[in-house]
């Protein structure tokens, strides 16, 4: 085996302890060793990326984070990014956001995963898929996200769907099926399961199932675990 081949072939055997630990198809399998090349096991990757990514986000973040040094040129040449913004011109790339102390600022159309500890502001028609406590996520212009858990601060008229903690700002749209949402501004608030929406402007505001409005001073004299943040803030 040459050099190149053992090269590939320890990107594609990481990545396969990966799926292995996920409810992925053979079919996944087969691809990535029919792969002959490391951009073409990391396009394998998005094929399946959305369910890997919903079945065992922290494995994927973790792998990355080791892969990435080694195989950058590669992985990039694949249109993929590691807790990085893309280049300046480029357009509809992905981007895994694993545990990162730098605050990321990503555009254009890029899809985001946040992974990890980290803090991101996404906009213009980006969208970010998050899913860990830590993570930190503002959205601007018309982006979307979708979080399983975190925190979003939605801005301009972006759209958020999912459970965490929310603050509504400006002509957002907010679609939560648990957590809670601080409405500082909003177009329309959808609420869910046992969500809390925190208000003093109830018009537009939609309660189904136990989810129910509060008075925004509800959460403003009797919080003191969370800290309401401006937009200038983050």
């Amino acid at each position: 085996m040459t050099e190149k081949e053992k090269y590939v072939e320890e990107f594609k055997e990481l990545c396969l302890g990966i799926l292995a630990q996920s409810n992925n198809c053979k079919q996944s399998q087969q691809d990535f060793r029919a792969a002959k090349s490391v951009p073409e096991a990391v396009t394998a990757w998005m094929k399946y990326f959305a369910g890997v990514v919903d079945e065992v986000p922290r494995q994927v973040a973790d792998t990355f984070g080791r892969l990435y040094g080694k195989y950058k040129t590669d992985i990039n040449k694949a249109g993929v990014y590691y807790n990085e913004t893309p280049p300046e011109m480029s357009n509809s790339m992905v981007v895994i956001v694993g545990d990162c102390d730098e605050k990321l600022q990503i555009g254009a159309r890029h899809r985001v995963y946040v992974l990890g500890k980290a803090e991101v502001v996404v906009y213009w028609q980006a969208s970010a898929t998050v899913n860990h406590p830590d993570a930190m996520v503002r959205a601007m212009n018309s982006a979307r996200v979708s979080m399983r858990e975190g925190r979003a601060e939605m801005c301009g008229s972006s759209y958020f769907v999912g459970k965490g903690t929310v603050y509504a700002w400006n002509s957002c749209r907010v679609n939560i099926s648990g957590g809670k949402v601080y409405d500082f501004g909003h177009v329309r608030i959808s609420a869910y399961g046992d969500s809390v929406v925190y208000s003093n402007h109830p018009q537009g505001v939609e309660v189904n199932d136990k989810a129910c409005i509060r008075p925004l001073s509800d959460y403003k004299s009797a919080s003191t675990a969370d800290n309401v943040k401006s937009q200038d803030d983050i």
